[in-house]
């Protein structure tokens, strides 16, 4: 019979937790002072007040095959749809298991870097046991996430198995000082799928809206009543009810709070483009509206006042659905020729009228600038990374004002961008609005040589040089497209891949692994038991256990000296695997 922490507190014949219970699995005062301390910690950080960090939310889905992966990325996106809506407004991110190997690798440095910023709840689905997951999310003492401590929810068999006379993934978790997370709940012995997403679905309704705002042990207690009243008569229900376990303080209180807070920075507004100019007709203002309090399934008004150069204004006003965490509101305006030109502010305000009672009304403001300028000069011809067949050709440039008065513009060409060679050449071009052209001597006509231009308004008509760059190559008789030369690469998108101009090098990320192993010894009345007994890469498990219990015998766990990936025993013969070695999984 496996034990069960709510029968504690349960004080009729109904299976109910009368009280809401945890419990500490401490095996020195040490413990109990690290868990303390955390819990001090965590407190301390609400007292802050509402916290962008405490809206974000972690789902990891594991799974045996891919019909099992499906279906619990199915479970888990029912709980993303209710954390994200009213009232906690989350923000939740979801690493899935995509193969059928027994363990799948995340993205190690990714996910640290999100739960050391802040999580507030960490919800797992698939198969484990108690020294992990078959989808990792990381050893604990590789967290830096003091004062940040989510609620783990580990939907999985044996996960919460906190009685045992070895530590366990649950103590592994909220028993380390100054990380980790500060309440794990799990069942202690084999689960069924179907009763785990009943009670993990009940649970984020109470924790998202029901008991929204209120404490883990209420949220756990609700979930416990909803399910009784639901399914009197399930045993597969009951179990799950009965075996569920809280290791921590019942008492915690979710990272909620009474009212919404809704927020905009600068930094949070940009435009569209980035540089607007009198050759655009329109341009978009971004506004990432963010809400860092509770989520309210309302609207409210956005006022923008855009501010002329000349000190006039006109204001835009919508109405829009209240931000539940964070949303891009839009507005487009006309460039305005005539009165736009020059510094433009505009004054940001949400939830204008005040409709909603948040949490501070002194975020809701910002004021940002755009400058719009009227004399660019921008290279058209030949085009970015043309290839042109003759040394001999005419550079063209256009005007971003058709009809700008004449004016001195600039020119330069050279065999580098930094535009400091020997071979650089320069002449300034007096010309009124439309296309400037410029036909250079160019003084070197090696076949396939790469030559970069720029243009600009020449600095004594404007105190500064706001310079437009574009690159050829000549290739003698042929025309066409290239990137020839290592700075015509500089402006490219990269993924995996490092531009490193100063030394001309493409530095590829470097792929690393690391790699760990716990192993015991096995005796007819001591022994470790097989699933302490585990080998893993990047936090993940490749196996935890093996064929010694057969005979006396060796496990070798062997990895390519090259990818670091590991060699796969897999049967060719009966019981053999290619290398010799016994094949009995």
């Amino acid at each position: 019979m496996p034990p069960s922490d709510i029968l504690f507190t349960k004080f009729g014949d109904k299976i109910k937790q009368d009280i809401p219970t945890g419990r500490l699995a401490a095996r020195t005062n040490s413990h109990v002072g690290i868990y303390l301390n955390k819990v001090k910690d965590y407190e301390a950080a609400q007292a802050l007040g509402a916290q962008e960090w405490m809206k974000n939310v972690l789902h990891f889905g594991g799974g045996n095959d891919i019909s099992q992966q499906e279906t619990l990325a199915g479970y888990l996106n029912g709980y993303k749809e209710t954390i994200e809506g009213p009232y906690f407004g989350g923000y939740v991110r979801t690493f899935l298991k995509s193969s059928t190997e027994p363990i799948e690798i995340n993205q190690s440095n990714y996910l640290k870097s999100i739960i050391n910023n802040g999580v507030s709840l960490m919800t797992f689905f698939g198969h484990g046991a108690g020294i992990g997951f078959d989808q990792s999310i990381d050893y604990p003492s590789e967290y830096d996430n003091f004062g940040k401590y989510p609620f783990l929810l580990a939907n999985s068999c044996l996960a919460g198995d906190l009685f045992q006379e070895v530590p366990t993934s649950t103590e592994e978790f909220v028993l380390i000082a100054n990380r980790g997370v500060i309440g794990y709940l799990a069942s202690v012995t084999k689960s069924y799928q179907d009763a785990l997403n009943y009670y993990s679905s009940f649970f984020y309704v109470n924790v998202g809206i029901t008991n929204y705002n209120k404490t883990f042990g209420k949220c756990i207690q609700s979930t416990i009543d909803t399910l009784n009243a639901l399914f009197p008569n399930s045993s597969s229900i009951k179990s799950t009810v009965l075996e569920m376990t809280l290791h921590g303080d019942p008492a915690i209180r979710t990272n909620t709070f009474p009212k919404p807070d809704y927020v905009v920075t600068e930094p949070a507004v940009y435009f569209t483009p980035s540089i607007v100019t009198s050759q655009n007709s329109e341009f978009t203002l971004n506004i990432i509206s963010t809400n860092i309090g509770k989520a309210l399934d309302t609207t409210f008004i956005v006022r923008v006042r855009r501010t002329f150069p000349d000190e006039s204004w006109v204001d835009s006003i919508r109405i829009v659905k209240a931000t539940m965490f964070k949303d891009t509101i839009r507005f487009t305006f006309p460039v305005d020729i005539i009165k736009g030109i020059g510094l433009n502010k505009f004054t940001i305000s949400l939830d204008n009228d005040n409709w909603i009672d948040e949490i501070s009304e002194g975020n809701n403001i910002v004021t940002v600038s755009l400058l719009i300028k009227s004399n660019d000069i921008t290279p058209i011809y030949p085009y970015q990374y043309a290839v042109v067949p003759s040394i001999n050709l005419t550079l063209k440039a256009s005007t971003s004002d058709p009809f700008a008065p004449a004016r001195n513009y600039i020119f330069q060409i050279d065999t580098t961008d930094t535009f400091d060679s020997p071979a650089k050449i320069s002449q300034i071009v007096n010309h009124a609005g439309g296309v400037v052209t410029w036909t250079p001597v160019l003084p070197v006509t090696t076949d396939s040589i790469v030559y970069f231009w720029r243009v600009s308004v020449d600095s004594s008509d404007n105190n500064s040089y706001n310079w437009r760059e574009s690159s050829f190559q000549y290739i003698n008789g042929k025309r066409g497209w290239g990137q020839a030369h290592f700075f015509q690469f500089k402006n490219d998108t990269y993924k995996f891949v490092k531009y490193i101009k100063p030394s001309r090098l493409f530095q590829f990320v470097n792929d690393v692994k690391s790699i760990k192993a716990q192993t015991g010894y096995f005796t007819n009345d001591s022994h470790y038991l097989w699933t302490e007994e585990w080998v893993k890469m990047n936090g993940n498990e490749l196996s935890y256990w093996s064929c010694c219990y057969l005979s006396n015998a060796l496990k070798f766990v062997v990895f390519d000296s090259i990818s670091g990936d590991p060699w796969v025993n897999e049967s060719t013969v009966v019981s053999y695997g290619p290398y010799g070695a016994y094949h009995c999984q």
